[in-house]
C-alpha cells in the first residue's frame, strides 16, 4: 500500500502493462526459435518470470485498490 501511495496507481500500470507486453512478446519470439538454439528456453524461463513481475508490480498491486475504489463510487452514488 505505500508503494502505491508514494509512487502512484497511474505509473504502476502504466509500468506494469507496458513491461508484460514486451516480455509477452519476447516469449512469442523465444518460444518460435528454442528448437533451433539449446540455450533459448532459458530465455523463455526468464521472460515468464519477468511477466508474472511485471504484474505484481503493476495490476496486482493497484487491483484491490480499484476495487475498492469502485465499490466506494457506486455506493455513494445510491445516496
Amino acid at each position: 500500500g505505500l508503494v502505491i501511495e508514494r509512487i502512484g496507481r497511474r505509473p504502476l500500470l502504466i509500468f506494469g502493462f507496458s513491461s508484460m507486453a514486451v516480455f509477452f512478446s519476447l516469449l512469442t519470439v523465444f518460444l518460435n526459435f528454442q528448437d533451433s538454439v539449446s540455450w533459448v528456453p532459458y530465455l523463455s524461463y526468464i521472460c515468464i518470470l519477468a511477466v508474472i513481475a511485471g504484474f505484481c508490480s503493476g495490476p496486482g498491486k493497484a487491483t484491490t485498490f480499484l476495487q475498492t475504489a469502485l465499490i466506494y463510487c457506486i455506493n455513494s452514488m445510491q445516496l
